[in-house]
């Protein structure tokens, strides 16, 4: 793959010109003759080579190392662009891979030194060599540097987009799949008693699916990127927060009264009072959850108990019901995800389970 930069180019560009401007002033103030032809042969092999990097970018950097290699070993005069070649090869090698810049400052090495023994009057010999290889050194430095903070800003996109990821999935879990569900529950409840199936049963069927569609509709926005729609739909404040959270305790108590459940919801005053939006609709979300869980796995003739209060350092919510003989004990994906959450700003998540009987203490820090 080529690696299209704009270190790459600028570099590749300035070489290919000064190369350019060597070439016509050797062509220019130096009789023709055999070595000059060979000095020319090499120096639009260059040219070519450096140009062939911005199409074939690993390649055209080992051509580079090879043809300065030649052109350091044989008897001619070689332009200083050619080790300006080898030097941005370098560099791109260690971009590439670090074993193949190492290959590379290892063979500039070696081709240094055979260079200022062979020809005892080269630049080589006067210091040249050691000036070549630290400039070769820095390249390669550049390059290594050049493909950690690129392998690290692609980390960090990996993360993001693994956050808007689980986002999206919460949404989906907590909404549309706690829908869906109750749909399922309210159709059985329908299906066991079709001589008595009233309105409001279908009534409750219709409104959790048009709250499902809703919901799916907002995760299609959030796939497509529609940061725009997101942000109307989902930015509320506290007290319309609250609002919302009495509303879904009576809609979710009247879901449980159908499906058989008994049972009481105590609330404190002022619950938002000193809580962040963003720990707001998370409470929201999980007091969902935890109805949905008392639906899907609690014994309805037992009742249960629900508890929502607050204090200026945390919200406590507390539930407590009887599980289902066929219920496996613990908790689902959904509560997990947010024992998860809480755990991880400093809240409290208690689970006790003794014979069947299930209650969960949560603190969230405001």
């Amino acid at each position: 793959m080529p690696i299209v930069r704009w270190w790459l180019i600028g570099a590749g560009l300035i070489i290919i010109v000064s190369t350019l401007a060597e070439l016509i002033w050797m062509i220019a103030n130096t009789p023709w003759s055999a070595k000059l032809m060979t000095t020319t042969i090499i120096t639009v092999l260059q040219i070519a080579v450096i140009a062939a990097m911005f199409r074939f970018t690993r390649l055209g950097a080992l051509a580079s190392i090879a043809l300065m290699t030649a052109a350091q070993l044989l008897p001619v005069q070689t332009s200083f662009s050619t080790l300006f070649g080898g030097i941005l090869a370098t560099g791109i090698l260690a971009y590439e891979h670090i074993g193949l810049g190492i290959a590379a400052m290892a063979t500039n090495l070696l081709t240094a030194v055979f260079s200022a023994l062979i020809y005892p009057e080269s630049a080589m010999n006067s210091g040249g060599a050691l000036s070549f290889n630290v400039f070769c050194l820095f390249a390669f430095t550049a390059g290594l540097g050049l493909r950690q903070r690129e392998l690290s800003e692609q980390r960090a996109s990996r993360a993001k987009r693994m956050a808007h990821d689980m986002v999206v999935a919460q949404y989906l879990h907590d909404y549309t799949t706690n829908d869906v569900n109750d749909i399922i529950m309210l159709a059985d409840l329908a299906l066991a008693q079709p001589d008595e199936l009233h309105l409001g049963t279908m009534r409750q069927i219709r409104d959790k699916a048009l709250d499902a569609l809703r919901q799916t509709r907002l995760v299609i926005d959030m796939l497509e990127g529609d940061r725009d729609r997101i942000e109307r739909m989902g930015k509320r404040d506290v007290g319309q927060i609250e609002l919302s959270l009495l509303d879904l305790i009576d809609e979710q108590q009247d879901l449980l009264k159908s499906y058989g459940f008994e049972g009481s919801v105590l609330i404190g005053e002022h619950l938002f009072a000193y809580c962040s939006d963003e720990r707001a609709e998370m409470t929201l979300r999980l007091v969902r959850e935890l109805f949905a869980n008392i639906a899907q796995h609690a014994e309805p003739d037992t009742g249960y108990t629900f508890t929502i209060a607050s204090t200026p350092q945390r919200l406590h919510i507390e539930v407590t019901d009887r599980r289902r003989e066929e219920v496996t004990a613990g908790m689902n994906s959904g509560l997990s995800r947010f024992r998860k959450q809480i755990l991880g700003m400093g809240g409290e998540w208690d689970l006790y389970e003794h014979d069947n009987e299930w209650t969960l203490s949560v603190a969230i820090p405001v």
